[in-house]
Formats: C-alpha cells, sequence, structure tokens
C-alpha cells in the first residue's frame, strides 16, 4: 500500500489546485491558503517519498510534471487577479510558457524519450511555487499586491524562478546537443 503513497500525492495536486482557485474566487481566503499550501507541500512530499521508499514509476514521474504544471499555473492566473498586470508575472509568464512548450517541443524531436528532470527545474518550480505563495500569504495578511513580501516575491523569487528556468533550457539543449537553437550572443551568457 505504501508505494502509492507518492503518486496519491502527485494526483492530489489535481483538485487542489481546483480547490485554491475555487476557494479564492469565493473569498474563502483561509481556505484558499491552505489548499496552495498542500499544493506545494505535495510537490515536495512525491518526489521524496518515491526516492526514499525506492518506488517510482514512469507513470508518477510523467504525472508529477503535470501536476506542477496544473498548480503553477493556476497559483499564476490567481496572482494575476491579485496583483495585477505587473511586468514581473507578465515576464515569468512568457518565460515558464516558453520553458513549457519548449520542453514539450524537445521531447517530441527526441521521439518521446523520457527527458531526466534537472536540478535546474526543480528548483525553478520550487522558487516559482515560493513566490506565488508568498503573494497569497500576503493576500491573506490583508495586503493585496501591496505587501513588502509581495514585493520581495515581484522582485527577487519570481525573476531568481526565470532566470533559473532559462538555465535549466540551455542545459537540457546542451545535454541534447541542441544549444545551436540558442542564439549565439544568448549562448555566450549562459
Amino acid at each position: 500500500m505504501v508505494r502509492y503513497i507518492p503518486t496519491a500525492l502527485t494526483l492530489a495536486r489535481f483538485p487542489l489546485g481546483i480547490a485554491f482557485a475555487y476557494c479564492y474566487f469565493y473569498d474563502l481566503t483561509y481556505a484558499a491558503l491552505v489548499f496552495a499550501s498542500l499544493g506545494c507541500i505535495t510537490d515536495y512530499l512525491d518526489g521524496y517519498l518515491a526516492r526514499r521508499w525506492n518506488v517510482c514509476t514512469k507513470f508518477g514521474k510523467i504525472m508529477d510534471a503535470y501536476g506542477d504544471k496544473w498548480m503553477c499555473w493556476i497559483m499564476t492566473i490567481v496572482a494575476f487577479d491579485i496583483v495585477g498586470p505587473h511586468v514581473t508575472l507578465i515576464a515569468l509568464t512568457i518565460i515558464i510558457l516558453a520553458y513549457d512548450l519548449g520542453l514539450s517541443f524537445l521531447r517530441y524531436i527526441l521521439g518521446h524519450r523520457h527527458i531526466t528532470v534537472s536540478w535546474y527545474a526543480k528548483w525553478k518550480t520550487t522558487l516559482l511555487m515560493l513566490g506565488l505563495l508568498i503573494i497569497y500569504v500576503d493576500w491573506t495578511l490583508g495586503y493585496p499586491g501591496q505587501g513588502l513580501m509581495t514585493l520581495g516575491a515581484l522582485w527577487f523569487v519570481l525573476p531568481s524562478a526565470a532566470v533559473v528556468a532559462l538555465l535549466s533550457i540551455g542545459r537540457y539543449l546542451r545535454e541534447y546537443q541542441l544549444e545551436w537553437l540558442i542564439p549565439y550572443p544568448v549562448r555566450l551568457i549562459f
């Protein structure tokens, strides 16, 4: 029975994301924060327990990636509602969308071969969820889009997630000998 716990935690992110959005849009402030927090915690716990108990499955790895995307995109949409069209959120959305589409394209051209998740990708997701969660904590405390924690998330944590996402894309392209897709001046930086 224990071997199914990591997969159950992964799959729990889908209803947690819906519950978070529902609670947010119906002004159930603390419940929304709890669901967002649980969604972020399950992202850490599922992989940790799967590795610790040696019960990693191909299904679990695939669903973990989709669960992360699901939770992050719902949290991003709600962050736009809290903060508005802030330049950091717009840039982050473009970078993460390019990251997700680029990774899907990379999987496609590699013949749907499994691409190992890099530490950059894990840090990108962690920073993204942390930054968005900080915005919700500030919102819960009564500072919607104006508190110091929100400003810290918008000017430090979320831009860090974007930089790590770009580094992750570069790593994937280099690993699969596709660095020619990176424009030359950008290749010099990364």
